[in-house]
Order: structure tokens, then C-alpha cells, then sequence
């Protein structure tokens, strides 16, 4: 089993691996010179925890780099071993789904495509960045994958449980009382019944049994799905 947690372990250690212990001991010794020196001063207390924080901050940082790395380093070896095609990032312009245009600053990353039994077949890493009116911003990490059909759909959203940041589509459908509190269904009116057709709550029992987490958009000759969080290791895409 390929894990990312365990290549972002490994690709650390090889290269810091002479440097840790040391950057770890002077971080210490940092923080204990740092907080008598502001305590002293009587500096504010923001800005002793800034400043006593640095060195982790950085020691995260560099990790968080080597995680990006791992992750490229996964879904190129995914992409070779199935004979598929690797992108390390795509624009999303060239996408049409309003899922993948949620967000001010949303990115695509690690983006793979190949075939399934023939059918075309997409897989990438999405986040969507919320800006509030705090100016704060928030990432919420996707893996997606996308299904090409023959045909055309009409514009069909299904959104599990109520997360802003994905609602907002126009003409929201009713579904039986009994899932209301778990999904939200959008569609064009025009396309109001075949909507219903699709979703059923047959369709919904059965996402309910499987504990279903995701979120799903038919677009043009795609259904697209928006499963929350990052794949870190083989076995979640078997």
C-alpha cells in the first residue's frame, strides 16, 4: 500500500535527516532565550506568541512542502502504473461543472486522467477557497473524480448535508421530508423531473446505507464526484 503520510515521512527524513535534532534543540533553546528576553521587556503577549512560534511555524512549513511533493509523487506513480496521464496542475477555466466554480481562488492539482472499462475517466485534487466577509479564508480540499457519458446531461446538483460553500445553485427541488436534513437537490426548472427520476428516494436509501459523504454534479457529459478530504494512501481508491 502506497501511503502519502509515509512518503512525506520519508522524502523529510532524507533530507533533513542530519539537521533535524539540531534545528529542533536551537528551536528550544530560541523559544527559552525569546521569552526572557520579551518578558523582560514586557512586551505584549501577541507578540511573544508570534515570536515563539516562528520556529515551528517553519518546521511545518517545510513539511507541509515535503506532503506536496509526496502527493505529486503518488498520483504520478497512479498514472504510470495504470497508463494514464499526469498534469501536477490544470486551469479550471476549462472546466464547466459550478461546483469547480465556487470560490475566489480555487485550484486544481494532481490531475489524472485515463479509461475505465472504456469509459473516460478523470481524477484530481480540488480546493475551494472561501473568502468571508472577514476577510479570513478557508480551504475545503475535494478529491474529484468525473465519469464521461454519451449524450449531454441537464444541469443536476446533489449536495450532502448543508455546506455553503457549495450551495447557491439556482431552483432548489423538494425531496422527501425524511432526507431533507441530509440532502439538497438542484436542478433547472425545465429539468425538474428528470432530477426526481434520477434521485429517487430509493436512490437516497441506498446513499444513506452506504454512508454516502459526497457531493454530486451531472454536467454536460460528466457526473462528477466531490468526495471531502485529500486520498492518502492506495487502498481508498480501490
Amino acid at each position: 500500500m502506497t501511503s502519502i503520510e509515509k512518503t512525506t515521512a520519508q522524502l523529510f527524513k532524507k533530507q533533513f535527516k542530519h539537521t533535524i535534532k539540531t534545528y529542533v534543540i536551537l528551536a528550544i533553546l530560541f523559544d527559552c532565550i525569546a521569552l526572557l528576553i520579551l518578558l523582560n521587556s514586557h512586551a505584549e503577549s501577541p507578540s511573544i506568541l508570534i515570536l515563539l512560534l516562528f520556529p515551528w511555524i517553519l518546521l511545518s512549513y517545510l513539511y507541509r512542502n515535503k506532503e506536496s511533493e509526496a502527493r505529486s509523487h503518488f498520483w504520478r506513480k497512479f498514472a504510470k502504473d495504470h497508463v494514464w496521464k499526469y498534469h501536477a496542475t490544470r486551469d479550471l477555466s476549462s472546466e464547466n461543472g459550478q461546483m469547480l466554480s465556487r470560490g475566489t481562488d480555487s485550484l486544481i492539482q494532481n490531475y489524472v486522467s485515463g479509461k475505465i472499462n472504456d469509459r473516460p475517466v478523470r481524477i484530481f485534487e480540488y480546493e475551494i477557497i472561501i473568502k468571508e466577509q472577514d476577510n479570513d479564508s478557508y480551504t475545503h480540499p475535494y478529491t474529484v473524480f468525473a465519469f464521461k457519458f454519451a449524450g449531454k446531461f441537464p444541469e443536476i446538483f446533489l449536495n450532502y448535508r448543508d455546506d455553503n460553500y457549495s450551495m447557491g445553485f439556482p431552483n432548489k427541488l423538494p425531496v422527501p421530508l425524511e432526507f431533507e436534513k441530509d440532502f439538497h437537490l438542484f436542478a433547472p426548472q425545465k429539468y425538474e423531473i428528470e432530477a426526481l427520476a434520477i434521485f429517487t428516494p430509493d436512490i437516497f436509501h441506498y446513499l444513506l446505507e452506504q454512508q454516502w459523504v459526497c457531493d454530486v454534479e451531472l454536467s454536460g457529459q460528466e457526473l462528477i464526484i466531490f468526495s471531502p478530504g485529500f486520498i492518502e494512501n492506495s487502498l481508498e481508491l480501490e
